[in-house]
């Protein structure tokens, strides 16, 4: 089980980082110039910066999820749910070519982690470790684990 948290947190090591450089990047500019993308067209619609916000922001869950899997990785899925709804207002998936396939492309490769992260969540918390000195020593497995695994499908 800790070979999912493993991958996981290995995966999330470079998105982490490539986010908190362009975040940086925006930080300086918007502290030296005013101006947070100064190449940003005058018109641009509100819409069309919500997928990298969204992606941010699921970044910063799978930051959460290295110290708190569960709610790190709901708070990603939330956005990945809200990237993608955004993404199929603004390119349909009707005529995909490879550049209009690419936003999708990113947004799976930040969901592997967020998934890994969750699944071992849910295998940790239905077959917990032993938790006293007296089960490890023993072995007997904990009551509910093996209620959940022993018990048969009628009762």
């Amino acid at each position: 089980m800790k070979t999912l948290r493993l991958i996981a947190r290995i995966w999330s090591i470079p998105l982490i980082i490539f986010v908190l450089i362009v975040m940086e990047g925006y930080t300086w500019s918007w502290a030296t110039t005013g101006i947070a993308d100064p190449y940003a067209l005058p018109d641009t619609p509100v819409g069309e910066a919500l997928p990298p916000i969204f992606i941010s922001l699921r970044i910063l869950g799978l930051a959460l999820s290295w110290r708190w899997e569960k709610l790190g990785s709901l708070f990603a899925l939330v956005f990945l749910a809200a990237t993608l709804v955004t993404l199929f207002i603004q390119v349909p998936l009707n005529g995909l070519t490879l550049p209009r396939a690419t936003p999708y492309f990113i947004t799976l490769v930040v969901a592997i982690p967020t998934i890994l992260f969750l699944t071992h969540w849910q295998r940790s918390s239905i077959c917990p470790p032993p938790t006293t000195l007296t089960q490890i020593i023993s072995k007997e497995p904990d009551q509910r684990a093996a209620g959940f695994f022993l018990s048969s499908p009628g009762g």
